[in-house]
């Protein structure tokens, strides 16, 4: 699950700016259509990665950070399926909110024969029964959630993980939670 930060949907791009002393709009640009600066924020700091000439939306700005401790702990390899819903980008940018569905074969590291795996973007949260295994903690803003048979793993991204249920890690110490 990724927030959508600072997404500025303009549909319009007839605006013009001064481009800023120092920045050359064209190298930038490279070999995309040439186009007039739009100041504002509306490409800087970091809204360039939701322009459909220049990124990829928030979940594919994101998603290898938020699915990248997922794969490395039960070992995924490409999936068999993806489905993507949700609202279509428009002529210039990314839709603001997306549900991927993954679904990945299993590995020694899973129980089932295969592995269901969503990706939202707000305001598509994670499913009411995987937000109740979190016991009424705020979900972050940006991490993945593992389920496994045995509890639930919160991943934040830049944080610490989190396990579920409390009373059943409560006396889990990181050392002696390394798998041997």
């Amino acid at each position: 699950m990724s927030e959508v930060v600072g997404q500025t949907p303009v549909r319009d791009r007839s605006r013009r700016n001064t481009v800023p002393a120092g920045f050359n709009w064209d190298q930038w640009l490279g070999v995309c259509e040439k186009r007039p600066f739009i100041g504002n924020a509306y490409y800087h700091p970091a809204n360039w990665r939701k322009r459909l000439d220049f990124g990829t939306g928030t979940f594919g700005d994101m998603g290898c950070h938020i699915f990248d401790p997922v794969f490395d702990s039960v070992g995924l390899g490409s999936p068999i399926s993806v489905r993507s819903e949700g609202p279509a980008p428009n002529q210039w940018n990314w839709a603001l909110d997306s549900r991927i569905q993954y679904v990945f074969p299993g590995t020694p590291f899973t129980a089932e024969a295969t592995l269901q795996s969503l990706g939202t973007t707000e305001p598509l949260k994670p499913p009411a029964e995987v937000r109740s295994l979190l016991e009424g903690d705020d979900l972050p803003d940006t991490g993945s959630i593992v389920v496994g048979t045995r509890g639930a793993m919160v991943i934040p991204h830049v944080a610490r993980p989190l396990l579920y249920p409390d009373k059943k890690f409560k006396d889990l110490s990181p050392a002696r939670s390394r798998l041997r």
